[in-house]
């Protein structure tokens, strides 16, 4: 498997205006062009707006696969921007269908592990002022994913990539989105997921709640 660093980014909250509207956003990162130093927190120079969605020792790097730009390119009629999607890292050659929960990587001098698919929220389609393409990232499975820090230390936009360890339970995270968009009464679906000990908390609380919906609604 070949994997490439194609654009590296950081940034913190500011106010920005999309319209008429004035939003507290992290979404909007600018590139970084030296190496940053990746901590059991956070990237360096970079914070979320909303801690209930983003940021936390769980989702200290959010990744974007390279390969899904094109696509919404065609798809939407647009130039998508590089970085669109708020991301850290762009990546090429790893997409939701290649990673799995739980799966390690060495980044640079910094090891991380997967530990969930990406949430996607409005600030995608304000910022670009494409209506719909957030909610089509999650329908679709692409968008994205998070990473946690497992090892701290520096990252640059030339670092290799290097899968270290495959969970061996291979839950992956396109799998997590088609349970939770369009197969969220699948017990077996939703048990599987929560098997994986990486699973952030966020997901796996949850997951929990539907999951005992499912079973309440299987013994009515």
């Amino acid at each position: 498997m070949s994997i490439a660093i194609t654009g590296f980014f950081t940034g913190e909250p500011k106010r920005v205006t999309f319209g008429a509207r004035e939003e507290m956003t992290g979404i909007c990162k600018e590139p970084a062009d030296t190496p940053l130093f990746l901590s059991f927190e956070r990237l360096e120079g970079n914070d979320v707006a909303n801690p209930n969605f983003h940021g936390g020792e769980a989702r200290t790097v959010c990744v974007y696969p390279h390969e899904h730009y094109a696509h919404w390119n065609e798809q939407f009629g647009v130039e998508l921007p590089p970085g669109a999607f708020g991301e850290n890292l762009t990546l090429q050659g790893l997409t939701e269908d290649d990673v799995c929960i739980g799966d390690i990587y060495r980044i640079g001098d910094a090891v991380v592990q997967v530990t969930q698919a990406r949430i996607p929220c409005k600030m995608i389609d304000l910022k670009l002022d494409v209506n719909g393409l957030f909610q089509q990232t999650a329908l679709q499975a692409k968008s994205g994913y998070f990473f946690r820090t497992l090892q701290e230390g520096r990252i640059a936009k030339d670092s290799q990539v290097m899968l270290v360890e495959r969970d061996p339970r291979e839950v992956t995270a396109s799998f997590c989105l088609h349970t939770v968009y369009h197969d969220k009464k699948n017990t077996a679906a939703l048990r599987k997921i929560l098997a994986v000990p990486a699973l952030a908390d966020n997901w796996r609380n949850m997951l929990q709640r539907l999951l005992d919906e499912a079973d309440k609604q299987a013994e009515a």
